[in-house]
């Protein structure tokens, strides 16, 4: 909220205290009493500005409600109610045009947003002092009145006071009879206010500002002289948190005038309900909370601003058992028994209500929040968003402006008493007596028009959620809606403006390139909605009557998916001092509070290149927001709000069931501070499939020779020659794996197979770990992995063919990839800085500092060896090996042995190797989406011993054991690419990761050696000793994995202990820890 009275004159310097700070003494005012309740009154005048068109007249001012004026509606009111209006004739007509009510949402926020930001008569100019007319404003053909209500929103007051603000920190304090006046600058103002600390002193719950806006419009209807209608139809437009206001005030003033008709209310007048309009309205939380994450994860303006794994965590914060959902039922459930007619006067309803919609906007709004870079209000714009421009907030702070109107107190934007009273109450997750949606079913039903208008760029109250709301309205002719297609809005005859869905009085829309405030945004599109709403046109055109085509259908596609649009450029962030956090960044807050900045019209045009930073204080989030619909509904300057959006992101990470970075329970107990700079010219998607491309490819057998008379031509067909072929090989291999220290090197050894090869499985590991995050690689380490299995599935069939080339393609990709296989993120050029960046800094939040490139000494490598962890993760790979090594090895031999020819068994060997990569593929994916290791490597092991007790237990039944032969594959080729991502992504550090990830592997290839001399031709055709080793090792694998779980699951038990003895202190003290990689008491293992 903005509470702001300041002259240009009086930024620039400290200005002289005296009256000017406050509204001038209200003159010029005529002055109603009322004639049926006694002591309430009507104060306005004609301010003669904004609305300049000739002859069409405006009037501003105030209805005063005194104390209990509203015990007829069984509201307990000890206070006064002065609510403000201004309300401006037809352009066109206006004895017999309709009227129509504005009111903006919050719960807090004054209609002056969209009186000058949206849809009013004229727009303020960049000088904050001036006016243009707005050529699209909603009173061309209708009367407007704009409403701040509830009480004390806007100009809106109880009991004025005076007092001052400061607008970086965002206190406001009373200013007591006798005390003196304090000077004002830049950052701290003086001013009149309502009633200071006033919670109590306003609408606590939606149904309650329902009844006191009926009140509002009796007196004002009933006897403001100005307005004398031809046309006493009325129609109520709102917006945001409006969704709540719109249908439980309709319903509520249908409902009061159907009391009028059968006589149980006397002495009250009926409002003529026509039309409710809501844009992008928060109506239902139950039904539209869902969409934050869906919105956040996949727009139709292809900007991701979750990763997949954020994306499923926030999912299952809404599902799981006692999650988001259930937290609202319960809401509801307590409320339905204890508090009937949503009165707020129940603590115990309140409690459960106000925890129920805390908790639901930090699990489902937070993660966008948190790691979206974006607007809130329009996800194609930066935080600090410079649109609609705050122009207007200056504008109502000129001392001419406020005697103009006839306003009693400074304007205040966003009201913390009004929202802190909803949020005392839970109000947001709450439903009013009907139901929100039932309030909608019951007003189409009594045949009042209902137009839903959304904009497709908005977050807080998006239009996914939107459209959900319009499916799920329960009312007479909802299967008729439902089955309605969209068609082309056609705002004029030149462009198409969005898409509708309509079926006779009920239309939902969604707007193109449009944020939260529409009108703002596409004015001409949405003027054309309201006026052909207000009109009974068909929406899409404004050619067809609905009033003779009653039954009137739209016609499409069922759904709007298919039309995506890109995003504008991003604007650049303008520095408005009277909107100060939600436009400055801190250092120019920094500027305008030491005054060093220089600042014209409110606007900062230059600040101090030297200048010292605001310090950050308890209120600066990173997201300001206004008058939105939740927690994150923040005003224009920190306050509890802002408060309120720190403590969602503190809870959303402690709270052990929400994994917002695809961590496992305790890992969430620390927070990496690293912020991740925003992508401006692609998305974390698109970025990341750049990265596959590039980096995986690069990454992608001798069992075939044996078929085609290697063994004959080189007379080794007897004994253990074979064999000891196949084992020469890894004596280089494991000697040389611990000494590569570069990608050029690891290539080299690749090229000169054999003795070189030595780095290329353990270099590939780590290189993967150096461009992807622990949610993001273990789908990538089964890729690699499966690579191999489908080099081993059409190898065979292939080397039938290119035998006879020798090792010339091997030689020339070798030399090729010397030079092109990427490096780290920080060299590659294929990256531009910011996607540079962005890779650096979120694999920096990930896993800590340290994840770059330095020397490894043998003295490092030493005491990487002092965990106990690195010789289990050894075994666990080393377990398995066997058998996948004897398979790969001597599968051609086994299968032969059924009795097929040569060709016949280079086939049949191809598809256990094609379904193993199938399989392995499946595993990955369920392994990342449900952020779990240890059973997507036990199961797979499992399936690879029924596999190899069948082969040991079945013989001369070739196609069962055939088929064993899948499931042996199957299970060891998906189950060792968890084991290396699980062990290699959990280890911390260039120098840990680095000599770890090589050890697992160097030594997980003795059982190399083991597997050639496992499979001897003496024991064919049933292979005995070598199934029983391979079941054996495999044994090994499962125990060793085991034996891991419970390792790593006590370090992060015994790290959060510890952190919690420390309150906290090793946590902050990041930089003296992150060198110690995964052994830093504030690191997380996953599992």
């Amino acid at each position: 909220m903005i509470r702001s009275f300041l002259t240009a004159a009086s930024l620039a310097a400290t200005a002289t205290v005296s009256a000017q700070y406050f509204p001038p003494p209200r003159e010029g005012l005529t002055v109603i009493k009322s004639s049926v309740t006694e002591g309430v009154t009507i104060s306005y005048k004609e301010p003669g500005i904004c609305e300049t068109t000739p002859n069409v007249k405006s009037f501003s001012g105030y209805v005063h409600l005194p104390p209990n004026t509203l015990n007829d509606v069984n509201l307990d009111q000890n206070y006064s109610i002065n609510t403000f209006f201004w309300f401006f004739e037809s352009r066109h007509d206006p004895a017999n045009a309709p009227l129509s009510i504005w009111m903006n949402g919050g719960p807090g926020s004054s209609s002056m947003i969209g009186l000058f930001q949206e849809n009013g008569p004229c727009r303020v100019n960049a000088d904050s002092n001036s006016t243009t007319l707005n050529p699209h404003s909603w009173n061309n053909y209708a009367n407007v009145i704009y409403i701040d209500q509830p009480n004390q929103v806007g100009f809106s007051y109880d009991e004025p006071q005076n007092g001052t603000l400061n607008l970086v920190t965002g206190e406001l304090v009373a200013l007591e009879d006798g005390m003196p006046i304090p000077e004002q600058n830049n950052t701290f103002l003086v001013g009149t206010f309502p009633t200071i600390e006033g919670t109590r002193s306003t609408a606590n719950t939606t149904e309650n500002a329902a009844r006191s806006l009926w009140e509002f419009v009796q007196v004002w209807f009933t006897e403001f002289p100005e307005y004398k209608p031809g046309d006493d139809r009325v129609s109520l437009w709102t917006e945001s948190y409006g969704g709540r206001y719109g249908p439980s005030f309709t319903a509520f003033f249908q409902q009061q005038n159907q009391k009028i008709a059968d006589g149980s209310l006397q002495g009250h007048h009926t409002i003529h309900m026509d039309t409710l309009g809501i844009i992008n309205g928060c109506v239902d939380l139950l039904t539209q909370d869902l969409s934050y994450a869906d919105f956040a994860y996949n727009n139709t303006y292809g900007i991701e601003t979750i990763n997949q794994t954020i994306y499923e965590q926030t999912v299952d914060a809404w599902k799981k058992e006692g999650g988001c959902r259930d937290q609202i039922l319960e809401c509801r459930a307590l409320a339905a028994v204890g508090d009937p007619l949503n009165l707020g006067n129940n603590d115990t309803v309140n409690s459960a209500c106000a925890n129920a919609s805390d908790y639901c906007s930090n699990a489902l709004e937070g993660p966008y929040i948190e790691f979206g870079g974006r607007g809130y209000y329009d996800v194609a714009h930066p935080i600090l968003d410079p649109f609609p421009p705050n122009y207007f907030m200056g504008y109502l702070s000129q001392s001419w402006v406020l005697g103009a109107i006839g306003a009693a107190v400074n304007w205040t934007e966003s009201v913390e008493s009004v929202y802190n009273a909803f949020q005392s109450t839970g109000d947001y997750a709450r439903s009013d007596v009907l139901g929100y949606l039932r309030d909608i079913a019951y007003i189409l039903d009594q045949g009042i028009k209902v137009t839903l208008v959304y904009g497709d760029r908005d977050f807080a109250c998006n239009w996914i959620g939107g459209e959900e709301v319009s499916l799920a309205v329960e009312y007479s002719d909802a299967e008729k809606f439902r089955a309605a297609g969209y068609a082309d809005l056609h705002t004029n005859d030149t462009y198409v403006g969005g898409k509708i869905r309509q079926y006779g009085n009920f239309s939902f829309a969604r707007v193109f390139q449009a944020g939260h405030e529409v009108p703002a945004y596409q004015p001409e599109t949405s003027f054309a909605i309201f006026n052909r709403s207000l009109s009974n046109l068909d929406i899409a055109t404004g050619n067809i009557s609905t009033v003779e085509n009653a039954t009137y259908t739209t016609e499409g596609p069922s759904s709007t998916w298919d039309v995506e649009n890109e995003p504008p450029p991003m604007p650049e962030p303008t520095c408005y001092v009277l909107a100060l956090w939600a436009t400055c960044t801190e250092d120019e807050v920094g500027a305008i509070a030491n005054g060093t900045a220089l600042i014209e019209n409110y606007i900062l045009v230059k600040k101090d290149d030297n200048s010292t930073q605001s310090p950050p204080h308890e209120n600066s989030a990173p997201a300001v927001m206004k008058h939105g619909c939740s927690t994150y509904a923040l005003t224009s300057f920190p306050h509890p709000f802002a408060r309120s959006l720190n403590a969602n992101i503190v809870s959303i990470e402690n709270d052990p069931d929400i994994d917002v970075k695809g961590k496992t329970e305790t890992e969430t107990d620390v927070e990496s501070p690293v912020d991740i700079p925003q992508l401006t010219k692609t998305t974390e998607r698109k970025l990341m499939s750049k990265v596959d491309l590039h980096v995986l490819p690069f990454l992608v057998n001798i069992s075939n020779a044996v078929l085609f008379g290697l063994q004959k031509d080189l007379d080794i067909q007897t004994g253990t020659k074979y064999n000891t072929a196949l084992t020469i090989f890894f004596v280089p291999y494991i000697i040389f794996e611990g000494l590569v220290q570069n990608w050029g090197g690891l290539m080299a050894t690749r090229f000169l197979l054999g003795l070189f090869e030595t780095g290329m499985f353990p270099g590939c590991f780590y290189l993967m770990s150096c461009w992807y995050t622990r949610g993001e690689a273990q789908k990538r380490f089964s890729f690699f992995f499966g690579s191999a299995t489908l080099a081993g599935a059409f190898g065979g069939v292939l080397a039938f063919g290119i035998g006879k080339m020798d090792g010339v393609l091997t030689v020339i990709i070798a030399v090729i990839w010397f030079w092109t296989l990427p490096d780290f993120p920080e060299t590659v050029s294929w990256l531009s800085e910011d996607e540079r960046a962005f890779i650096k800094a979120k694999l920096e939040k990930d896993t800590g500092k340290s994840a770059h490139a330095q020397s490894v000494t043998w003295r490092d490598a030493l005491r990487v060896f002092k965990d106990y962890k690195i010789f289990v993760g050894g075994l666990a790979y080393f377990g398995l090996i066997v058998p996948a090594y004897g398979y790969a090895y001597f599968a051609n031999s086994i299968i032969k042995s059924y009795g097929y020819s040569a060709l016949t068994t280079q086939l049949y060997s191809v598809p256990p190797w094609a379904a193993a990569f199938g399989f392995s593929q499946l595993v990955a994916y369920f392994s990342d989406r449900l952020r779990h290791r240890y059973l997507f490597t036990i199961i797979p092991v499992c399936i690879t011993l029924v596999g190899l007790i069948m082969l040991l237990n079945i013989h001369n039944h070739k196609h069962v054991q055939y088929g064993a032969l899948f499931l042996v594959t199957s299970g060891t080729y998906s189950a060792m690419p968890v084991i290396v991502c699980w062990y290699a992504m959990n280890l911390g550090g260039h120098t840990r990761r680095s000599v770890g990830t090589a050890w697992q592997v160097g030594f997980g290839n003795i059982g190399g050696i083991i597997a050639t001399y496992s499979f001897l031709s003496k024991d064919a055709p049933e292979y005995r000793n070598g199934f029983i080793i391979c079941i054996s090792f495999a044994c090994l694998s499962m125990a060793a994995c085991t034996v891991y779980l419970v390792g790593v699951w006590h370090a992060n038990r015994q790290r959060a202990r510890i952190l919690a003895e420390s309150s906290g202190h090793l946590a902050e003290d990041g930089d003296k820890t992150e060198d110690l990689g995964d052994l830093a008491p504030t690191y997380r293992y996953i599992y």
